[in-house]
């Protein structure tokens, strides 16, 4: 892939003169069936096809995680960080989903990070599952401060909705010791 440029955020971005390995794998029984294959020591993907399509998928960087059930594409990673700003087109990709025999591929990102900056937290130790669909973007979530679910709606009309099953604020973080500012609900 030495000619390839890929257009993703760090660390998964690849200039056009960069050499990364690329190893796929076709499988024919006699159609095709399924596609697997490795980008660089890191990325893999396990895609299942039908005579109707996509069925089921597994992208997945530097994480070990099982195929999805059927009717799932399983996006898996972990990152040290990221600014998820810079995601967001590539959310928006699979925000409408995937078709097949007039079914949607519902799309899976698990995701986990040592640490991100949300709002006016540096949160620890993430994990997240998020769930897109048309109407709204489910995200079950824990980390070092709070475990819980958030829905996101896709339009600006609605609000969202946090629902927690466990808060753990350090007394600096309320006292405003930590990055100077006191806690502000409008600033989330």
């Amino acid at each position: 892939m030495q000619a390839t440029e890929i257009k993703l955020p760090q660390p998964l971005d690849k200039s056009v003169g960069d050499k990364l390995p690329l190893d796929l794998t076709l499988f024919f029984d006699p159609d095709f069936k399924r596609l697997a294959g490795t980008i660089g020591p890191e990325l893999l993907a396990d895609l299942r096809f039908s005579d109707f399509g996509l069925t089921q998928g597994l992208v997945s960087y530097d994480r070990s995680i099982s195929m999805p059930a059927k009717g799932e594409l399983l996006v898996a990673s972990f990152l040290p960080t990221t600014d998820l700003k810079l995601w967001q087109p590539v959310g928006a990709l699979f925000s409408n989903g995937l078709s097949g025999n007039n079914k949607r591929l519902n799309t899976v990102f698990d995701l986990e990070f040592d640490q991100l900056e949300v709002a006016t937290f540096t949160l620890r130790d993430i994990a997240a599952q998020v769930r897109l669909s048309d109407e709204i973007i489910k995200v079950e979530f824990s980390t070092d401060l709070a475990d819980g679910g958030l829905l996101l709606p896709v339009n600006d009309q609605s609000v969202l909705n946090l629902s927690l099953s466990r808060l753990s604020l350090p007394l600096a973080l309320l006292e405003g010791g930590m990055g100077g500012a006191p806690i502000g609900p409008r600033n989330f």
